[in-house]
């Protein structure tokens, strides 16, 4: 199996238990989800 990702980042978890806490996040091709990033919002 296979995936497209669109991007890998590193950031801070920003909610629940783990907040402020390091995290690495994937993001693949297709996600729906917007990013928050003004570049970003057409494609969401």
């Amino acid at each position: 199996m296979t995936y497209s990702v669109k991007e890998i980042f590193y950031t801070l978890q920003g909610e629940g238990a783990q907040a402020g806490r390091p995290a690495v996040f994937c993001r693949f091709t297709g996600c729906n989800l917007w990013s928050g990033l003004e570049r970003d919002r057409q494609t969401a």
